[in-house]
């Protein structure tokens, strides 16, 4: 047995339990993740990311029906060369496998693309809701131009309620808040918060109530909007603290 042999066999020895530990963390995090996705969020939205392209493959890391349930799911797909026009193509998908299925290579190529594909399914449920304010505004629209009565288009608030929930868990870490939101608190207009960023130079944070802000700007909305007696307890308990 030569000595590089050994080198080698030695290596596969060492690296096995490591490799074998870290697909376990890995399954272990993405069936928490699924869970969190379906059973507390029930969010319901597809969504994909690229996680790896090789020159002749190519893996996507999805969010997306299979068998009749959202899954954490890996898409294979290959260059399919167009007939027609030589050394053109496109990648195109051949093979959708849940990801706790998927071979070992699939899951470590597409494993480090769960944020970046938690990030595009907030995002997707934002669109989401944007779209249903503007379904509402249209209808309304329509029927006054018809001289119809106006009539308030009521999405089930449990379905409003789980995507704006399911987007602001899966955007915890960023402590962000919507502008509408914020205004509900503080039994304000949602103008006037957005006039009042507006003043403060700070226009470009929040273009429409529907906004999302951070935890700090929002902070700041919140200390702009206090009532006096709040505001002078507060400078008080600052000066006792002093």
């Amino acid at each position: 047995m030569t000595d590089q042999l050994k080198k080698s066999i030695e290596q596969l020895r060492t690296m096995t339990p490591k490799l074998n530990a870290a697909t376990d963390e890995a399954n272990k995090t993405v069936a928490a993740v699924e869970k969190f996705l379906n059973d507390e969020c029930s969010i319901g939205i597809s969504a994909y990311v690229n996680a790896w392209r090789g020159d002749s493959g190519s893996l996507r890391l999805a969010f997306d029906r299979i068998g009749g349930k959202f899954r954490i799911a890996v898409v294979d797909q290959k260059w399919i060369d167009d007939p027609q026009y030589p050394g053109n193509g496109s990648w195109q998908d051949v093979e959708v496998v849940a990801w706790s299925e998927s071979p070992r290579a699939w899951k470590l190529r597409t494993f480090p693309a769960l944020p970046a594909l938690l990030e595009k399914i907030a995002s997707e449920a934002e669109d989401a809701i944007k779209r249903i304010d503007q379904t509402q505004a249209a209808v309304q629209e329509i029927m006054g131009a018809m001289g119809k009565p106006s009539i308030n288009v009521q999405i089930p608030a449990s379905n409003v309620a789980k995507g704006e929930m399911a987007t602001a868990k899966i955007l915890r870490g960023k402590s962000t808040i919507r502008v509408n939101q914020l205004a509900q608190e503080l039994s304000i207009p949602s103008k006037s918060i957005l006039e009042r960023i507006s003043a403060e130079g700070l226009g470009s944070q929040a273009p429409n109530h529907m906004s999302l802000i951070s935890s700090g700007l929002a902070d700041s909305v919140r200390k702009w909007f206090a009532p006096p007696e709040t505001s002078e307890a507060a400078a008080e308990a600052g000066n006792a603290k002093k």
